[in-house]
């Protein structure tokens, strides 16, 4: 059963790349745990999500290919880069996972009879949202990590990453 998620986990971080290369997958997550906090929420994204489309019965090939995780975990990672680690933001991201994949199943079905695939647009729509209404959830705020650089490498590792960097 563990084997089955890594497999499901390891496909929707490389349908990213338009890849089925579980190793690729891997190594995607592995990078997105440099920032703790962004992998993290793109690791709980994905399972949410997955783990969703499991407890529907949805399409068991799309969702062991990845192609319900992914757009979850665009979103996952796009919402920890915008907010700081919080309880808050933690129920919007599963909020939002859940949200994400409907969001997938409803425009694959509208596209799929075009014969289109239905890509991003889920991702794009889910960061829309939560854009244009973060402003009226309490108690959630942009992040400000990354603007000051060089506060955030001495945070990191003091003053010799700091001179290490100059």
């Amino acid at each position: 059963m563990v084997d089955k998620y890594v497999n499901i986990v390891a496909n929707s971080y490389s349908q990213i790349f338009f890849s089925k290369s579980k190793f690729l997958g891997l190594a995607i997550m592995l990078v997105t745990f440099f920032d703790f906090w962004i992998g993290f929420m793109g690791l709980l994204s994905v399972i949410v999500a997955v783990q969703t489309a499991l407890w529907f019965k949805f399409d068991e090939k799309k969702t062991t290919a990845g192609l319900y995780g992914f757009n979850a975990l665009l979103v996952g990672l796009g919402i920890a880069v915008f907010f700081g680690p919080s309880i808050k933001v933690v129920v919007v991201v599963v909020i939002l996972a859940v949200l994400t994949l409907l969001l997938t199943l409803a425009i694959e079905g509208v596209l799929n009879k075009y014969m289109l695939p239905f890509l991003s647009i889920p991702f794009l729509l889910a960061i829309w949202i939560i854009d244009l209404s973060y402003t009226n959830l309490i108690g959630i705020g942009v992040s400000e990590r990354g603007i000051y650089q060089y506060s955030e490498l001495y945070s990191l590792g003091g003053q010799t990453l700091v001179d290490l960097h100059i």
